[in-house]
């Protein structure tokens, strides 16, 4: 079992990715109650853009635009690689869906 600093930086870290998830599947994935998924969203919110939203389709959500890093592309970083791979060689293209795939947001790779 990881410690609560190490759960929080991981669920920090999952919701960055997903940017968005519930509290029920937070809870089974670290293995903790939804009231402790909760008590970490309330102190993660103190210091990122992290809220929730009740209702159908609510749940955990990270301002859009807001990234802990740069592991991600922006909007216009991932429309212009688009627009290059239109015209890229096969291999050009191979490498640029790569990248898209794994810096383009979760949206933009469905």
């Amino acid at each position: 079992m990881c410690s609560t600093v190490g759960r929080r930086q991981a669920i920090l870290d999952a919701l960055m990715y997903r940017r968005q998830d519930t509290v029920s599947n937070l809870a089974a994935e670290f293995g903790v109650t939804e009231r402790t998924i909760r008590r970490d969203i309330d102190i993660l919110s103190n210091d990122y853009p992290i809220y929730t939203e009740q209702g159908h389709g609510g749940g955990v959500r990270v301002q859009n635009g807001f990234f802990t890093d740069r592991r991600h592309l922006t909007a216009t970083e991932s429309d212009l690689l688009r627009r290059l791979a239109a015209t890229a060689s096969t291999d050009e293209k191979s490498v640029i869906d790569g990248i898209l795939a794994t810096f383009g947001s979760e949206k933009e790779s469905a």
